[in-house]
């Protein structure tokens, strides 16, 4: 039986894994033009869009894989707690990041 305690930081670290990837998706769109050169074609938008397909499914994968081991294994309380906890880890990360920019 996992304890509140434990899903609380393992929802933690998720969390916090979602915003460190988030994190580098955004460092290269912020700093895309200087590091790739211009493209006049369609695979600037192809490419843009498949960054958007794979983050998709690596956020799902990091916010979502715990959930569905615990789910698999009949605890599907916990494993709504795991979610519940990391959206509020995720909104208090938030937060802070606005917070942060507030001047």
């Amino acid at each position: 039986m996992k304890t509140k305690k434990f899903l609380t930081w393992v929802s933690f670290f998720q969390s916090l894994g979602l915003v460190l990837y988030t994190s580098l998706i955004s460092l290269f769109f912020w700093k895309g033009n200087e590091w790739i050169p211009e493209m006049n074609s369609y695979v600037g938008p192809l490419i843009v869009l498949t960054i958007f397909a794979v983050s998709t499914l690596v956020c799902a994968l990091i916010t979502l894989s715990y959930p569905f081991i615990l789910w698999q294994k009949g605890k599907s309380k916990d494993a709504l707690r795991v979610i519940i906890y990391t959206a509020l880890w995720i909104i208090g990360f938030i937060a802070i990041l606005l917070i942060s920019q507030l001047k």
